[in-house]
Formats: C-alpha cells, sequence, structure tokens
C-alpha cells in the first residue's frame, strides 16, 4: 500500500512537470521576498535599538518616529497604509510588495545611520532625524516611479496575492497562485 501511494504521488507530480517548473520559480520568489522581510526585521531592531540608547521609549515615541517615516517615504501614516492595503490587525510590513518593503527598510537603515552621525536628544530632534531618513527612501521612490512610470506604494497585500501578482510571466509561460498553493502542498 505504501508503494502504490507513492508511485500515485510520483505520477502526479512527473504529469505536471511544466506546472512544477513554474511553482517551483513562484517558490522561488516567495523565498527572495521571505529573506528581505527577515533582513527588515533586522533593520527595524537596529533602528529601535538606537531609539533605546537615545533614551526613547517603546509606545508612542517609536509609533510617531514611524509614522513620520512612513509619511516621510510613502505619503502615508501607519493608520493610513494599513487602510490603503485594507488590512484590519495585520502586520503592515508583512504586506509590502518587494519594492515597498526594500524602500521601508532604506528609510529605516538611513533614520538609524543619520541617528548615530547627528546623536540626537530631544524629541523634535528624533522628528527631524526621521523625516531625513524617510526623505532618503522617498527621493529613491520617486525616482523609481519616474523611470518605470508606475506607482510604488501598492494597495496590494498577502490576500491580493503580494507575492506572486496573482499572474506572473516566466519564460513566455502564465502560472496563477493555484500554481504555488500546489507546489507548496508537494514540498510541505
Amino acid at each position: 500500500m505504501v508503494g502504490a501511494n507513492s508511485q500515485r504521488k510520483n505520477r502526479r507530480i512527473a504529469g505536471s512537470g511544466a506546472n512544477y517548473r513554474q511553482s517551483f520559480v513562484a517558490i522561488q520568489s516567495f523565498g527572495v521576498w521571505i529573506n528581505q522581510r527577515l533582513k527588515s526585521i533586522e533593520i527595524r531592531k537596529d533602528l529601535t535599538d538606537e531609539w533605546k540608547r537615545r533614551g526613547l521609549e517603546e509606545g508612542v515615541h517609536f509609533a510617531t518616529l514611524t509614522d513620520i517615516i512612513y509619511k516621510t517615504w510613502a505619503d502615508k501614516t501607519a493608520k493610513e497604509y494599513r487602510q490603503f492595503k485594507d488590512l484590519k490587525k495585520e502586520n503592515l510590513r508583512d504586506n509590502m510588495t518587494n519594492t515597498e518593503l526594500v524602500l521601508n527598510m532604506l528609510a529605516e537603515l538611513s533614520t538609524k545611520e543619520i541617528s548615530e552621525a547627528k546623536q540626537p536628544e530631544t524629541m523634535d530632534e528624533h522628528i527631524q532625524v526621521a523625516h531625513q531618513g524617510g526623505s532618503v527612501a522617498r527621493n529613491a521612490r520617486k525616482e523609481l516611479e519616474k523611470q518605470t512610470g508606475k506607482a510604488v506604494v501598492s494597495p496590494l497585500n498577502a490576500k491580493k496575492n503580494i507575492l506572486t501578482n496573482s499572474q506572473r510571466e516566466t519564460k513566455g509561460k502564465s502560472f496563477h497562485n493555484s500554481d504555488i498553493h500546489f507546489a507548496c502542498q508537494r514540498t510541505g
């Protein structure tokens, strides 16, 4: 019985060669996003550690500065960004596209670097540093939008297929989210 189940499974996998290759590419893209997300967590932690070293406390201080960073680079506060992406309690960064995630990392990394260089002491100084860090990413966003003709800040979220943009072209063949689900079932 075990051998028969294994043979059926192998036939199913072999019979879907093209879909399997396309699904593998999709999983690789997902892996890239996961690596970016993990790096963004590290960058965020470095920023919050810097804020703590400068005497800021979690809660209102962190939320205020984070809103300033978001508003500066993305033209939206965290609350506005969540509403734009139709999120309720989900983590905003977990629902960013690759480009949004990279620009947010740039904004937070820039804020940390500027803070280390300028050593702000007052909340007003921290606010100014947050604006400066967000501006670095804003400038990059504006230039990318100018070069591509496409908006970077996107309403896509994980539920709206952020990781695959609903359908992606790969080597002239398209595949859908169901292929990723199918591939994930096989690898899981």
